[in-house]
């Protein structure tokens, strides 16, 4: 699955689309858990307001930043109340809090990891040279900044086109894997402690460990929609990975949300595959282009619908 660029009348929005312009539809809703329950966490107004990416800090307060307009948002925990912190006037394609509850925001046009503080003020941490070079600050240089995330040090992993890069807080930045071979752009990424790095090659997950070696983790070739465990397990279309503190992957796919377990099995726990909108357990819920995803302190998902325009909020019941 690859995110696309719409122009429209004085301004850009994100569309996320099958490559093959096909998707599965409606999934077996006797392979979805009913286990979880999907509610609404947050609502966006305005015409052009798009959630892209969405991020958790260690308190629970969520931050989303938008597709089209640069605007970064903070919603409350006590109501859910949305509110803007900035905005960066650029198109962003996701966002990440590190423990000091700074900000990180890929910025797209201008091709540069942004920096917001809590105090609100934006720097520049990466990018902004010209071409996909290694560097450090404003003589790095990247190609298509699609998804990132951050581990525990606040070492940034990020999916730029083909490429794997890491990005220490200096602002230094380096290329630690090229995937010649993948057919569409990376769209999703995720870290562990161990500087292992998982990443989503359209409808293929898999590991990248802290030597450069790669082992596929679960997905075939060819798009589809099935349960299974490693190359058994079919996907649709990838837009967001996130790792657990029990090692579970957890994976945006099309319209569905599912897991990855160390086992390398792969469950269904929300969405019955229809484009569409309802809340409750996972295998009635629908989604509408379900692209960020974050993980709370006690487990607790989020998702960007950008479709809905809406934050998702799934819980095990």
């Amino acid at each position: 699955m690859q995110k696309i660029l719409l122009i429209l009348p004085a301004i850009l929005i994100f569309v996320s689309c099958s490559p093959s312009n096909n998707p599965a539809g409606p999934v077996s809703t006797d392979t979805v858990s009913s286990n979880y329950l999907v509610s609404t966490y947050a609502n966006f107004s305005g015409q052009y307001s798009t959630p892209m990416g969405v991020a958790a800090d260690s308190s629970g307060i969520l931050y989303v930043c938008d597709a089209a307009s640069g605007t970064i948002w903070k919603i409350s925990t006590s109501d859910s109340t949305v509110s803007t912190i900035t905005t960066v006037n650029d198109q962003t394609s996701d966002i990440v809090c590190d423990r000091q509850g700074n900000l990180y925001v890929l910025s797209v046009g201008q091709g540069k990891i942004l920096k917001i503080t809590p105090a609100g003020a934006v720097t520049t941490l990466a990018g902004g040279a010209s071409g996909q070079v290694d560097g450090q600050g404003a003589a790095a240089g990247f190609k298509a900044l699609e998804a990132m995330d951050i581990d525990s040090a606040g070492t940034i992993y990020v999916a730029d086109y083909l490429s794997i890069r890491r990005v220490d807080q200096a602002g230094n930045v380096k290329t630690l894997y090229i995937d010649s071979t993948a057919a569409e752009q990376m769209l999703g990424i995720a870290c562990d402690n161990n500087h292992n790095v998982y990443y989503a090659a359209d409808v293929e997950v898999y590991r990248l460990d802290s030597l450069g070696n790669r082992i596929s983790i679960a997905g075939q070739s060819s798009p589809g929609y099935q349960d299974g465990t490693a190359g058994t397990a079919a996907f649709e279309g990838i837009n967001e990975l996130r790792l657990d503190k029990s090692g579970n992957l957890w994976v945006n796919d099309y319209n569905t949300v599912r897991m990855i377990a160390p086992s390398q099995a792969v469950t269904t726990i929300a969405g019955n595959g229809i484009t569409g909108f309802s809340n409750g357990p996972g295998n009635i819920a629908e989604f509408d282009l379900p692209v960020g995803l974050a993980i709370g302190a006690n487990g607790t998902l989020f998702v960007a619908d950008e479709g809905n325009k809406q934050i998702r909020k799934i819980v095990y019941k």
